[in-house]
C-alpha cells in the first residue's frame, strides 16, 4: 500500500514552527500525519549557586553555558475522514 504522490507532503516549515515530516492520504482518503514540535526548555536553576567548588571565578564555566535541550514532540496521527474529524464540537452560543 502506497501514496499517490499528489497525496503526499514531505518536510514542510509549518508557519507554527514545527516540521511536518510525513502527510500522505491513500485512495480511500484516509490520512497519516507525523510532525515534529520544538519548545524551548524551561529555564534551568542555577546549578553553581552556594557551590564552593568549581574554578576560579567559583563555578563550572562549562556547564554555565550549556543551554538546557527542547522539548520535542513527535505527533503521530491517523485519520480515517479528515473531512469529519471525530472529535467533539461544542455548537456556536451554547456559553
Amino acid at each position: 500500500m502506497g501514496f499517490p504522490a499528489d497525496k503526499r507532503q514531505t518536510d514542510v516549515q509549518l508557519p507554527d514552527g514545527s516540521l511536518l515530516i510525513f502527510r500522505a492520504q491513500d485512495s480511500n482518503g484516509r490520512q497519516v500525519v507525523l510532525q515534529l514540535s520544538a519548545l524551548p526548555a524551561p529555564p534551568a536553576a542555577d546549578a553553581n549557586a552556594g557551590s564552593q567548588g568549581g574554578n576560579a571565578q567559583g563555578g563550572n564555566a562549562q556547564a554555565a553555558d550549556k543551554k538546557p535541550p527542547a522539548v520535542l514532540t513527535l505527533r503521530l496521527a491517523y485519520v480515517q475522514d479528515p473531512k469529519n474529524p471525530d472529535v467533539f464540537r461544542i455548537k456556536e452560543g451554547s456559553f
